[in-house]
């Protein structure tokens, strides 16, 4: 099925566009762009913002939910809940370049369900929820030639974390 983006402004709708197939979160990007992650479909569709036309549609792993740009690193990130990935999109040359799969040890049925993202733009570090082992993982990200990602650590939080915020003014990661 194909869903539609509507634009609401006072309870009306001024326009929308069909982007695929069970939208489930939106992104803005530079340049007017937006990155919606399309559940249904294990891809993102990058729109121009002005037109609603789409610019690209970037296969990425199962379930697509969250997403999470990087400016320094030009990549958005995104989480696949079905398929335990991360995904790490350029959104310049507009495709995947890295698939991080989180595997949970000593867990035999199942997976980790990455959910939602957030990031520490200070320390470098970038939080995964990880909704079905009720965990968040820590990736540090480090600029120079080339981007670096790392795994950092897992850390255990209340039940079925779906939602991630992270504040730099009061340095507190919320769940």
């Amino acid at each position: 099925q194909t869903c539609a983006l509507p634009i609401y402004v006072n309870h009306r709708t001024l326009r929308s566009a069909k982007v695929g197939a069970y939208p489930y979160a939106i992104t803005r990007l530079p340049l007017g762009k937006l990155a919606i992650s399309l559940w249904g479909q294990g891809a993102i569709a990058i729109i121009d913002g002005a037109t609603l036309e789409r610019i690209a549609l970037i296969p990425v792993g199962s379930h697509p939910a969250d997403m999470l740009y990087l400016p320094q690193a030009q990549h958005l990130l995104v989480a696949c809940s079905d398929s335990d990935d991360v995904s790490v999109v350029d959104v310049v040359k507009l495709v995947e370049v890295r698939r991080f799969h989180l595997e949970v040890p000593d867990v035999p049925v199942g997976g980790a369900q990455p959910v939602a993202l957030a990031a520490d733009a200070a320390s470098g570090n970038i939080y995964v929820a990880l909704a079905a082992v009720n965990s968040v993982a820590v990736f540090q990200i480090k600029s120079g030639k080339q981007i670096e990602y790392s795994f950092r650590s897992l850390f255990g939080v209340g039940a079925y974390p779906t939602a991630l915020l992270f504040s730099a003014r009061s340095k507190t990661l919320f769940r």
